[in-house]
């Protein structure tokens, strides 16, 4: 499968550069976790074998992009 011409790596803030107090640092880890689980969820819900190649490759570009 091809790479996502406009993909972000990984697309998500990355928490170890917030600074802060431990609430804020924690804070910004949960986030991340929680919308790297939701890509990860997205992901596997795909149903790859009925996706033509072109298709697939769109949606996991797509997965990639989204946001919140």
């Amino acid at each position: 499968m091809a790479w996502c011409a406009d993909a972000r790596a990984p697309g998500v803030d990355g928490p170890a550069a917030v600074e802060g107090d431990e609430g804020t640092r924690r804070h910004a880890y949960l986030k991340a976790f929680a919308e790297l689980r939701r890509r990860i969820e997205w992901l596997a819900a795909l149903p790859l074998e009925k996706l033509d190649r072109l298709t697939a490759e769109r949606e996991v570009c797509e997965i990639g992009r989204s946001s919140g």
